[in-house]
């Protein structure tokens, strides 16, 4: 199985000095197998932490924490058997890495390889599998003149994005999957890095987008710049803060051959290709909102507009 095409943007060598956490949802194996196979390959301590959880601690990726991905644990912990059972049918396993150095991802895909032989199963094994993987890049300037670009990137690729890779029946029907809305796209598009204050960026994206339910959720990162905005508007409904991208795929296909993390990855690095061609960058956001905003299946028109656009680049 070939790996997701790119659009040939360039991409910077790994950075060392650039800190990564990963998320890799699946299902198929119970926590204790999956804390096994990250020890056996990865050296490390077992730790039970939690009726679905684990820790390997000392591997030489740093801990590395499985659990059921779900919110509800401390409620299932307490559950009959029996449902603990069922809830590892429908529910997926998550493996969550301490933030790893950008030249360790490759470490990954040996991991994706163990799980594989012993029988993960990803997210096209089954019509209700809804599983993901997500990238938490760590962002160093906070300025919003770092920041805008990114988020200008990724408006205008993730329509190329969800037309070259669909979500799975059961991915669109949970959280986390929505596009960004049309007018928070066009209204970051329209704005100019060099004169934008964090404090517009912030309220700007509040305004259209105030919940985690996105590919690139921002809040996280906002709330490590402004705190007191963030919890002004959302209160209890605000995630923890943290200075990253919160950058969530749709799919993770850990059983297919020929699946990797790297490769994963190099989509936010598309997005991190694009932001740092300020003139191609101009010249697609441009083209979107004279001739895409608010077209009839605009997104599938401006997806093929990319094709061409980027690879003639």
């Amino acid at each position: 199985m070939e790996q997701f095409e790119t659009l040939g943007l360039p991409a910077d060598s790994p950075r060392p000095d650039r800190r990564v956490g990963v998320e890799i949802e699946f299902s198929g194996l119970a926590e204790d197998r999956i804390a096994e196979i990250v020890a056996a390959g990865f050296g490390g301590e077992i730790a039970e932490t939690g009726r679905f959880e684990r820790e390997i601690r000392g591997t030489r990726i740093g801990k590395v924490r499985v659990e059921l991905d779900t919110s509800f644990k401390s409620e299932l912990a307490s559950a009959p058997e029996m449902l603990g059972n069922l809830a590892h049918q429908l529910i997926p396993a998550e493996v969550i890495t301490d933030a790893l150095r950008e030249d360790q991802l490759p470490e990954l895909d040996r991991l994706a390889e163990l799980l594989r032989d012993a029988g993960a199963e990803g997210t096209r094994s089954s019509l209700v599998n809804g599983f993901g993987v997500h990238f938490n890049p760590e962002q160093t300037d906070l300025s919003a003149a770092a920041i805008l670009p990114v988020m200008q990137s990724w408006a205008v690729l993730e329509p190329w994005f969800r037309q070259h890779e669909p979500m799975s029946i059961a991915r669109r029907a949970l959280p986390f999957t929505s596009p960004w809305p049309e007018a928070l796209r066009a209204a970051l598009l329209g704005l100019d890095a060099d004169t934008v204050t964090m404090e517009a960026l912030i309220d700007l994206y509040l305004d259209h987008a105030p919940s985690r339910n996105f590919g690139l959720d921002m809040l996280p990162l906002f709330r490590s710049i402004d705190e007191t905005r963030i919890l002004s508007r959302l209160g209890a409904d605000a995630p923890s803060a943290r200075p990253t991208w919160h950058f969530r795929l749709p799919s993770s296909r850990v059983d297919e051959p020929g699946w990797t993390v790297t490769g994963e990855w190099q989509k936010w690095l598309m997005v991190e290709a694009l932001a740092a061609m300020p003139r191609l960058l101009e010249r697609t956001a441009r083209d979107w909102l004279i001739n895409f905003r608010g077209r009839a299946f605009g997104d599938s028109a401006w997806s093929a507009r990319l094709d061409r656009v980027l690879a003639d680049h």
